[in-house]
Parts: C-alpha cells; sequence; structure tokens
C-alpha cells in the first residue's frame, strides 16, 4: 500500500489488523465464586448462585479459526468469568502458546490444581486473584466460606514447582471495604509464606461508578452511537466503606516495596478525589494529553457469545460478532471506524474516569510503572524454555 492510500485509510478510521497488540479471549462468564465487587453479574444475567451453571461458551473450533488469521499474536489474554471452567482450557492454552508471544491468565486460583503443570508449560504469566492473607476477609469478598484455603493450597503448589518469572506470578488483590486497613500484613504474609509463589502484588483500586457517571455515560452512548449502555449498574457502590486516611497509611507503607505495584493514584488528594468526585481523575487531568488508554485502540475482547468489544468491562458497545464474519472484518468495519474516529478527537468515553486499567495502561504509556514488564521480558530473554512465537523465533 502507498504512503498515500495509507494516510487515506487512516483519515477514514482504517487501521492494519496487524496492528492489534492483544486479544482478550473471556471464554465464559461461569464462576464457582460470588465475588462482592465483580461487575459481571450486570451483563451476564443470571442469579450469582446459578453463575457456575451458565453453558455458553466460546467453542474451541472457532476460537483457532480466529487465530488462523494471523501467524503470530504479541499477546492473549484467558479472562473469564473463571477460564478454569473452560472446558477445553487444556488445549487453549496449549492452541495459544503456538500462538502468541505471550500468553496471560487471569484466575481465581480455586481450581487451578489440576492444571499446574500445562500452566507452567504454556503461560507467560499468571494473575491471581487473593484479596487479603486473612481467610475470613478473603472469603467475604469472594463470597464462598473455604475460597482462601483453597487458593493457599494451589499457591503452595505452585510455588513448590514453579521457578522464579516461570511464568511470571502476579497477586491482585482489589482494595475493598473488607481488606484496605490490611495491605502491609497481605504483603507480609505472601513474602514469608510464598516467597518463591510470585513476582508482584498489585493492590488493585476497586471498579466502581456514581450513579451520576453512569447516567452521563448512559445517555453519552446513545447519543454517539446509539447503543443503550447499562452495564455499569454492575459496578455500584464497590468503593464505599473505606477509610481513606487509613488506606493512604498503608499505600504509603508498601508502595515502594520492589514487588508492589500501585499504579498512577497513590496520593492523599488524589484518593480523595477518586472515590469522592464521580469524575476523578478526570483522565487529561491527572495525565498529560499525549497519553492514553492502549486498550483503547489496540486490544478486542471476545465474549463467550462470540460478540466483539473493546471494554471488557463495559461491553454495550458491539463491533462485530465471530460467528458472523472474520476478526479481520471487523478490525475495520464501520462500527470500528464510527469508534476509532472518536477516540481520535477525544481519547476516552466518560465512563473511563473511574477505570483503574486506564490508570494503569497512562500510566505505562508514559514509561511509569514498567518494573514488571522490564523483568518479565529480561526473564524471557534468559529463560531457556519460553513460550510461544518468542520460543520459535530464538531457536
Amino acid at each position: 500500500m502507498s504512503e498515500a492510500l495509507e494516510k487515506e485509510g487512516v483519515a477514514l478510521g482504517f487501521d492494519r489488523f496487524e496492528n492489534i497488540r492483544s486479544l482478550i479471549l473471556l471464554m465464559t462468564l461461569r464462576c464457582n465464586l460470588k465475588c462482592k465487587m465483580c461487575g459481571q453479574v450486570s451483563f451476564f444475567g443470571e442469579d450469582p448462585e446459578k453463575r457456575m451453571f451458565i453453558k455458553e461458551e466460546i467453542r474451541f473450533e472457532d476460537l483457532k479459526r480466529v487465530l488462523d488469521e494471523r501467524p503470530s499474536w504479541e499477546s492473549l489474554h484467558l479472562f473469564g468469568g473463571e477460564p478454569m471452567t473452560y472446558r477445553f482450557i487444556g488445549p487453549l492454552m496449549e492452541l495459544a502458546r503456538e500462538r502468541a508471544q505471550v500468553v496471560w491468565m487471569t484466575t481465581n486460583g480455586t481450581i487451578i490444581g489440576p492444571h499446574l503443570d500445562s500452566m507452567i508449560r504454556n503461560l507467560s504469566g499468571l494473575t491471581v486473584s487473593i484479596d487479603s492473607s486473612n481467610p475470613d476477609e478473603n472469603d467475604a469478598s469472594r463470597g464462598v466460606i473455604g475460597t482462601t484455603e483453597r487458593i493457599l493450597k494451589n499457591f503452595r503448589a505452585l510455588a513448590a514447582v514453579r521457578k522464579p518469572f516461570a511464568p511470571v506470578v502476579v497477586i491482585n488483590s482489589v482494595i475493598t471495604h473488607h481488606n484496605y486497613h490490611a495491605l502491609e500484613k497481605s504483603l507480609m504474609f505472601f513474602e514469608t509464606e510464598f516467597s518463591n509463589g510470585f513476582d508482584m502484588i498489585q493492590f488493585h483500586l476497586p471498579r466502581f461508578v456514581q450513579d451520576s457517571l453512569g447516567q452521563e455515560h448512559e445517555k453519552f452512548m446513545m447519543q454517539e452511537f446509539g447503543c443503550h449502555a447499562k452495564t455499569w449498574e454492575g459496578w455500584r457502590g464497590h468503593g464505599e466503606g473505606i477509610d481513606l486516611e487509613i488506606l493512604q497509611n498503608q499505600i504509603n507503607k508498601v508502595k515502594d516495596h520492589p514487588k508492589v505495584i500501585i499504579y498512577g493514584i497513590d496520593k492523599a488528594d488524589q484518593l480523595q478525589g477518586f472515590f469522592k468526585n464521580p469524575k476523578f481523575p478526570s483522565i487529561n487531568g491527572l495525565y498529560p494529553p499525549e497519553a492514553h488508554c492502549k486498550v483503547m485502540d489496540k486490544v478486542l475482547t471476545i465474549q463467550p457469545n462470540g460478540n466483539v468489544v473493546l471494554c471488557t468491562d463495559f461491553p454495550d458497545y458491539v463491533l462485530g460478532n465471530i460467528y458472523q464474519e472474520s476478526l479481520r472484518d471487523i478490525w475495520n468495519n464501520e462500527p470500528m471506524r464510527r469508534l476509532r474516529l472518536y477516540l481520535r478527537k477525544h481519547t476516552f468515553f466518560p465512563i473511563c474516569a473511574k477505570c483503574p486499567r486506564a490508570v494503569e495502561s497512562m500510566h505505562l504509556s508514559m514509561g511509569a510503572g514498567l518494573k514488571v514488564a522490564d523483568r518479565f521480558y529480561k526473564s524471557m530473554r534468559q529463560r531457556k524454555h519460553v513460550p510461544g512465537v518468542l520460543a520459535r523465533s530464538s531457536s
């Protein structure tokens, strides 16, 4: 393609298919837990008590067809629901390793035991959700008694067989009213009990939306895209019951630890704004205009019903469906180009003001917070066995 034609295409909202950086595969919405902070309840339409029995999932042969659309992928993220409840999780991990440079999984850690060997062999990284080292607090947060005991049992098994960064293991701890007062205690527990079990611990700000922001977003999506946007309702109330002075004290105690990640918002005035002001951090007020959320223009999510969406947490605007058209066609279809042209002018949606992932992505886009990535890729170069395309290119 000539440079002139490419510029004309960009002006019309087109983009190269090869520019997709990551696919998030939300294979199933099934989950064996009932986490209090999970907003997915707003779009899977089931009583949390029945969530483990959701039948819909992406057909494995269709995932394979999608991945075959390119010789290789930069990153694949296996997600859910709980990805370990996907019927074809074993074959999918093998397939992902063959097709991607980086294969990451996010799991609640309760049922990984039977798959440990496959995970170590095929995954580049693993995020395990543990909100507290205190069983009562963590079980309350995750909604099922005995959850903590099961996670820690699997964590011990993982620590016994893995090597540092093989795969990278990140503990993800969502800050809620159950654990905000004990971040340092959790860090010390994992450092003492599982020094070989994890590489990083991320204290993650909660995802939540106040009604005023949600209603503004709903109106905006209808006016701008003709889209009914109701999934924000699943994220109501998740930032309540937190004493910000105590939280600030806890953040100050842990944020400089070499294994701790807290992106972007860690100062007292920022915390006050994040939890009290519906539109804080007002994105471009906290970050310079050139900062942007990479999820917004280089990442796609495939849902269990085949729908392709931009945002995993707010999947109201559907770009297409893999059962009806190829991912390559979806990447430059009319809904995608319309979205791309909007983002080129405005950068964010109103709902992004409260998104921890947007804060994280912008923080990284400015070159900050790279200790995980730097150490990860250094370890990839040093390892004799590395996943996917990296392994093939080094052989």
